[in-house]
């Protein structure tokens, strides 16, 4: 069986390297089909599936933001916060964030060199079930003490320390602030700001000698963001309505006037907004709406090649081939377009992935989506447009009583041959393919008898060439 799969497959190379342009085609139609799939779901399965893949049930970790008048959502003080958190009754755990610009230098570095800095509350990593690499994690207790460490994450670790776990207890300067290594957070985890990638996270009390300021009194210094885990049986609903009316109650007796309330959001929508989803699904939609029509132009391809080689198919059942032989043939073929399609669909892919950056906005910290090409819908994408083309393809169309398209040109056609080739028992079976061969080889001169004369001469040349009179074919010849 091996053997004839491997003949199949030299019969198939052969076959794709007789018809260049019609390889070449389909190859390209179903490349950008392919590559286009799979760079938009890959960004779709990165930003709107999988943005968290580090977070610890990201589905029940919201934001939580300041609502104003209007509605609209602002980050939170940090008197505010501790008040959400400790009163309300509605989480589980909650920490704050921000982000600063500093100067990092390590030991041995000849000068400084900017440093992107997550402070942090020492419930963090608690609340979104962050894990570290190495060392350890950030702690309540080191936002109270205040402590001059900090954890690296991996991308930072990997750049600026080439993964060196001997990292651990090094000094690294900040703002000419001395903090300790003391951890590196496990891959993939940077927080929930979608796109931004922190270099390191210290914890939030740090921040005065980091910058100079201290806001943390201030009621009106909205400068931090906000996240919460929901406590068990808590819906986000259910916390929006009870936060809002306490937010709103306590804005009141501090006095703030008009009174802000609060606002519970999905922690993916946050930052991303709402349109992302129904945006990449419809761009998905219409790509796969791209990869069927690859699928049916390639499919019009074969059936064009298919019609004209009904006489070569003819043959090969003449000569004994079965038809699940031939239609093993032509799956190989259009399995070595999908492959080849494939091939050319990683690179559109690639090549798509990084050009969907430029439609990306760009803010005050840069842009980081590290979106992989997803293997699984890439595989899905070839395996079907692989099984797709075959079944448009009219592999068991040679029984066309005609033999070929063109057996109207003259009396004596393949057809005829196989037809009388199958008729005779099987202890002749010799003779059947002799008496195929001879008729195809009769039929192939008088064709080209006939393309030699004049079209008007059509019917007396084709006496000529048939003696005047239909031939006849034994067995014994």
């Amino acid at each position: 069986m091996f053997d004839e799969i491997a003949l199949d497959l030299r019969q198939a190379i052969r076959a794709l390297v007789a018809s260049p342009f019609l390889c070449v085609a389909a190859i390209l139609a179903l490349g950008g089909g392919i590559g286009a799939n799979t760079a938009v779901f890959s960004w779709m399965d990165s930003l709107v599936l999988h943005p968290f893949p580090a977070i610890e049930q990201p589905e029940r970790v919201v934001g939580l933001e300041v609502a104003a008048q209007g509605g609209d959502g602002s980050p939170i003080s940090f008197p505010a916060f501790r008040q959400w958190r400790d009163d309300s009754g509605l989480f589980s755990g909650a920490a704050v964030w921000t982000l600063t610009r500093v100067s990092g230098r390590g030991e041995g570095d000849a000068a400084a060199t900017p440093v992107l800095a997550m402070p942090v509350s020492g419930t963090f990593f608690d609340v979104l079930g962050g894990r570290v690499a190495i060392g350890r994690a950030l702690r309540d207790v080191d936002e109270r003490e205040s402590a001059p460490i900090v954890v690296l994450t991996s991308a930072y670790w990997q750049r600026r320390y080439a993964a060196n776990p001997g990292v651990l207890g090094e000094t690294i300067r900040l703002n000419g602030v001395p903090c300790t290594i003391v951890g590196v957070a496990a891959a993939g985890f940077v927080g929930t700001y979608v796109g931004i990638i922190p270099d390191l996270f210290a914890p939030i009390t740090l921040q005065p000698q980091l910058t100079g300021v201290n806001v943390f009194d201030d009621r009106n210094a909205r400068v931090f963001q906000a996240l919460a885990r929901l406590a068990p049986g808590i819906t986000r609903a259910a916390a929006q309505a009870r936060l809002d009316s306490l937010a709103r109650d306590w804005s009141r007796r501090e006095g703030e006037r008009p009174a802000t309330g609060a606002l519970v959001m999905d922690i993916q929508t946050q930052y991303l907004g709402g349109l992302v989803k129904p945006i990449f699904s419809a761009t998905l939609v219409v790509t796969a709406l791209l990869l069927t029509i690859a699928c049916a132009n390639v499919g019009s391809l074969l059936l064009v090649r298919a019609t004209a080689r009904r006489s070569q198919m003819a043959l090969r059942l003449a000569l004994g081939a079965s038809r699940l032989r031939i239609a093993r043939l032509v799956m190989i073929e259009t399995s070595m377009l999908a492959a080849l399609g494939g091939a050319v669909g990683l690179v559109v892919a690639t090549l798509s992935r990084g050009a969907l950056m430029a439609f990306v906005p760009r803010g005050p910290y840069a842009v980081t989506l590290p979106i992989a090409i997803n293997a699984r819908v890439f595989l899905v994408a070839v395996i079907a447009a692989g099984v797709d083309a075959p079944l448009r393809y009219p592999a068991c169309r040679s029984r066309d009583r005609r033999g070929t398209s063109g057996g109207s040109l003259g009396r004596w056609s393949p057809g005829h041959a196989i037809r009388l080739a199958r008729s005779l028992p099987d202890r002749r079976r010799p003779a059947r393919h002799v008496a195929a061969l001879s008729g195809h080889g009769r039929s192939l001169r008088t064709r080209a008898r006939e393309r030699r004369v004049d079209r008007p001469r059509l019917h007396r040349s084709r006496t000529r060439a048939t003696g005047g009179h239909r031939p006849r074919c034994r067995a014994d010849e």
